[in-house]
């Protein structure tokens, strides 16, 4: 699955029954190990292991990472802001105004040797631009099959452009409905058509 430019772009978040993907700058469910284990592996597998791949997040989102976990280890993170660099918390390899800026960074410095793929970690905004990416090959969603206190949402997925599919031939992948801290959840992959 090669793009046109080279970088594969792929998005990965959890949300609830309303779409709902967060409250207060944190997660609106309790803590879910296996999402967490599944969202890290995942991430920062490659298939050249020279490389690492980027994880692009908006400076909201940045900011909801605990400081302990930030960067996120064995991805290159790159905080998208407005804000200039200074005023970010410390630890983003790189500060971007916004995620095509980003993209062509990858794409057209040093780092394009050095990126595998592109995973997209939020917020709303950011997940609607990469959505709307030609190179957003696949989105990775945790459903969290409760109704939570919410202020920031996952936005519509467009059901031309993206289709669930099957991936109980992807053993990365939990299969059917788990439940952990009193939360049920799956997991669905949806593939761009």
């Amino acid at each position: 699955m090669s793009s046109a430019s080279g970088l594969q772009i792929y998005l990965i978040a959890a949300k609830e029954i309303r779409n709902g993907i967060g409250n207060k700058g944190k997660l609106p469910w309790p803590r879910l190990k296996t999402d967490l284990s599944f969202m890290e592996a995942i991430t920062k597998e490659t298939r050249n292991d020279r490389k690492q791949n980027a994880a692009i997040m908006g400076r909201r989102t940045w900011e909801s990472i605990p400081p302990r976990f930030r960067p996120l280890p064995g991805r290159y993170n790159i905080v998208l802001s407005s804000k200039p660099p200074d005023e970010i918390p410390p630890g983003a390899h790189l500060v971007s105004p916004s995620l095509s800026s980003a993209l062509d960074s990858l794409q057209t410095t040093p780092l394009c040797q050095e990126i595998e793929d592109v995973w997209i970690f939020g917020g709303t905004s950011v997940y609607e631009e990469a959505m709307r990416h030609k190179d957003c090959q696949r989105l990775y969603i945790t459903e969290v099959l409760q109704e939570f206190p919410c202020d920031a949402f996952f936005p519509h997925i467009d059901t031309s452009l993206y289709k669930i599919i099957d991936h109980s031939d992807d053993g990365r992948v939990p299969q059917g409905e788990l439940e952990e801290n009193g939360v049920k959840y799956k997991f669905v992959v949806y593939q761009r058509q």
